[in-house]
């Protein structure tokens, strides 16, 4: 059941090798390809 938490679904890279900043992009990424919008611009 955690196959797909193996790689993640916006970068591609092993979610392990991710640290809590590259967690975050790949997060705000998601939800732009998600929303088509930038709700989180910095």
């Amino acid at each position: 059941m955690s196959d797909k938490f193996e790689k993640c679904p916006v970068c591609h890279k092993q979610m392990l090798s991710h640290d809590l900043a590259q967690v975050n992009q790949c997060m705000k990424d998601f939800i732009k390809k998600l929303c088509g919008k930038t709700f989180f611009d910095t």
